[in-house]
């Protein structure tokens, strides 16, 4: 596994397997608007937006996953089903982790939505811990819809 900066070339794969994962990962755990309103767009802006701070990971010649971060932030985590359990999602958390202390004081700190246990166990095996449940709010193209989720601490 080789895991490195995101590259300019490389956004538009990231973005669809942020928007593949997230539907199967996070879409069913909230109003169905959401998923709605989250498309390939939507990713692909998201990408855009934090790839200075994006790391990816590479199987082969395959995209496997990738994370990124916003300060003390770490925003995301996502692997593709087939590189999941190989260890590509703790390598990428402790290189995420690793960039993050040169520029960010602790705590670090992420959201993790609420009924997604797989996702609470692993960050909670690699460190971290649920500090607080918190309402999380969200534009859909002029509404909002909200989310239960876990603020996690490390």
């Amino acid at each position: 596994m080789i895991i490195r900066a995101l590259q300019p070339a490389e956004q538009d794969a990231v973005a669809r397997l942020f928007h593949d994962v997230w539907h199967e990962t996070q879409g069913p755990l909230q109003d169905p608007r959401v998923a709605a309103f989250r498309n390939l767009e939507f990713f692909a802006g998201r990408v855009r937006e934090r790839a200075p701070r994006t790391l990816v990971a590479h199987e082969g010649n395959q995209l496997a996953g990738f994370a990124c971060w916003s300060g003390s932030r770490f925003n995301s985590l996502f692997v593709g089903r087939e590189f999941r359990r190989h260890g590509t999602g703790a390598a990428l958390l402790a290189a995420a982790e690793a960039e993050m202390e040169k520029s960010a004081s602790h705590p670090f700190n992420l959201t993790c939505i609420y009924g997604n246990e797989a996702a609470r166990r692993f960050y909670e095996r690699h460190g971290w811990h649920v500090a607080r449940e918190e309402q999380l709010s969200t534009d859909i193209g002029g509404s909002t819809a909200y989310v239960q989720a876990w603020v996690m601490k490390k």
